[in-house]
């Protein structure tokens, strides 16, 4: 995939007609005047263009987002060239960003501003249906069989590169979290990138499970197995006392004139209240329980995530507590999801206890009314004071048992817990073996990495990926001078190098792959000394040529190196004050 044109329906602004090797966007001024006259230019403003029509979603920080007022009537127009020669359009607008047009064509460097018939026409970026969502319609049409199980913009962050994109070679500011980027670029490289991602899913459920645990905690539950030998022991004691009242009960003799009631009194209504009552002192305790967990609000310290980390015998490195921030949202996560849980199973405790009140009077109402009959007054004393005992007793052991469960579920998120660390050392053990074989992929890569650095600098550099303390792995790039490892690199100037070395070296490998061939780094030679600035160019057409791969950069007048000059195609654009890129200053 290549860029073949860029246009808008508005006549102001200038079309840029790519071709198919190096190109270079030129900006008509002496040096650099601060951000906001070069973005009046237009030379940034073109790669958030490009990265906005291949359908990246927009946010209130986005420029085109602050300056929507400037573009109203503006529809964009992106031309791309498939694989296999023929064309693709896509559309789309700032006023309405969700919705992409897209139309499929033979030829190339068409002007589609006044089409009516799309072959995709006001696709969403974000529909749930497939044959709806413009992002996995352009997918299917690309038919990417490199990294086609990630999101299909994920390289993009390294092919569309602004002036504040060079402070590292792999790791961008518009990744996040290491999971948004690593597996992905493991893969790239020719391993498994997915391990990596199911190691990071088991420390997401161990996570959780801490979080949990740490909230049965804070609501005071019994967190010692030692205390459920004793809650079993009181347990047996009051099912004893609960029989030996229970055979009581049974050699009562209710016998008055009506046998058949006294029976009915014995057999129905005492064990129906009975149940009715423990089922109401089981859901006053539910109740009562979940009331109090709705009041407390959940809060992780992290001096108190490390005591508990601690209890558990888990090690707590340092780097997470810079995820103090996540965790904090993380957890309110968890606890909105939880109160609207508990609310919900209030609601439904609070219904069933109405009910349970109802029946109770109701039995009661009758048993009264049974034993108001029964002449033996004593009989009827001793039948009340054990069925008092009863209820007292079947209470304590349902809250018992109830106390048991929660152990129960502490020491099984525990025993998870450990089942899961298991897991992910597996994961990890695999992943350090899978990197100590060297991918073809990462070999080829690495080589042609070299060979740009050393043909530009003069030095060698080169990047190794590493297994770290904590079972991940990290990307390192260096430079070898002499006997010494250098880092990133002697300066800035080298960290851009290995910047624009490290996608080159990508595009120029997968060039016989279904996957893009273009790249886009604005400001890529500001600082640079000449020899640098010309050898890198040289060498830039050399893999152009040789790889069929499309590289643009952006230069101002005083990038140009002295006595060069650029082939006349190679200028794809000018832009000046009088003429940006739109046509217009903002």
């Amino acid at each position: 995939m290549k860029l073949v044109k860029i246009y808008s329906n508005i006549s102001s602004m200038k079309p840029v007609i790519f071709n198919s090797g190096l190109n270079i966007i030129y900006g008509d001024v002496n040096q650099y005047e601060g951000d906001s006259n070069e973005h009046n230019l237009g030379k940034t403003s073109l790669v958030y263009l490009i990265d906005f029509l291949l359908l990246k979603k927009i946010d209130k920080n986005n420029i085109f987002r602050k300056r929507r007022s400037n573009f109203l009537g503006w529809d964009f127009y992106l031309e791309i060239e498939l694989d296999d020669k023929s064309y693709l359009t896509i559309k789309r607008n700032l006023v309405n960003d969700s919705k992409i047009s897209i139309k499929l064509h033979k030829e190339g460097n068409q002007d589609l501003s006044s089409e009516i018939f799309w072959d995709y026409k006001d696709k969403s970026i974000s529909a749930k249906k497939e044959e709806e969502n413009a992002v996995k319609i352009l997918k299917n049409i690309l038919k990417f069989d490199v990294l086609n199980e990630y999101n299909l913009r994920h390289f993009l962050s390294y092919l569309l590169r602004t002036q504040n994109d060079y402070t590292d070679v792999f790791r961008l500011s518009t990744f996040k979290k290491d999971k948004n980027w690593k597996p992905p670029l493991l893969s790239l490289f020719g391993y498994n990138g997915q391990l990596f991602e199911k190691k990071y899913d088991l420390e997401q459920e161990i996570t959780i499970r801490r979080e949990l645990i740490a909230k049965m905690k804070s609501d005071n539950l019994i967190d010692k197995s030692e205390e459920a030998f004793k809650l079993q022991a009181a347990i047996k004691v009051r099912e004893d006392e609960k029989k030996s009242i229970e055979k009581n009960l049974e050699m009562l003799n209710f016998f008055t004139r009506d046998e058949q009631m006294t029976e009915k009194i014995v057999k129905e209504f005492e064990t129906k209240i009975s149940i009715l009552n423990s089922e109401e002192y089981s859901l006053k305790y539910e109740i009562d329980k979940i009331k109090k967990s709705l009041e407390n609000n959940v809060s992780v310290k992290v001096s108190d995530v490390k005591k508990i980390y601690e209890e558990v015998e888990i090690f707590f490195p340092d780097k997470l507590t810079k995820s103090y921030e996540e965790l904090a949202n993380f957890n309110k996560q968890i606890s909105d999801e939880r109160s609207k849980y508990l609310k919900k199973e209030l609601d439904s405790l609070d219904d069933r206890l109405m009910i349970i009140k109802k029946d109770l009077k109701e039995y009661n109402d009758k048993l009264s009314e049974a034993l108001s009959i029964i002449k033996e007054k004593d009989a009827f004393i001793k039948f009340r004071k054990y069925q008092n005992e009863l209820i007292k007793i079947e209470t304590d052991i349902a809250i018992y048992k109830q106390k048991i469960d929660s152990i129960d579920t502490i020491e099984n998120y525990s025993n998870a817990i450990s089942e899961i660390r298991e897991k992910s050392k597996e994961i990890s053990s695999i992943i350090k073996g899978d990197l100590a074989e060297e991918k073809n992929p990462l070999q080829e890569i690495r080589e042609m990495y070299t060979e740009i650095f050393k043909k530009t600098m003069d030095g060698t550099a080169t990047f190794a990926i590493t297994p770290n303390k904590y079972g991940y792995f990290d990307f390192e790039p260096f430079v070898i001078s002499g006997g010494d490892l250098t880092g990133q690199g002697d300066g800035y100037t080298a960290t851009k190098v290995q910047c624009a070395a490290f996608v080159i070296a990508a595009l120029a490998y997968y060039s016989k792959n279904s996957f893009y061939k273009f790249a886009y780094h604005d400001g890529i030679f500001e600082g640079w000394g000449d020899n640098p600035k010309i050898n890198f160019i040289n060498l830039i057409r050399e893999y152009c040529d040789k790889y069929k791969i499309q590289y643009i950069a952006s230069m101002i007048k005083s990038d140009i190196p002295k006595n060069f000059d650029f082939e006349k195609e190679e200028i794809v654009i000018t832009l000046d004050k009088s003429q940006p890129l739109f046509g217009i200053r903002f």
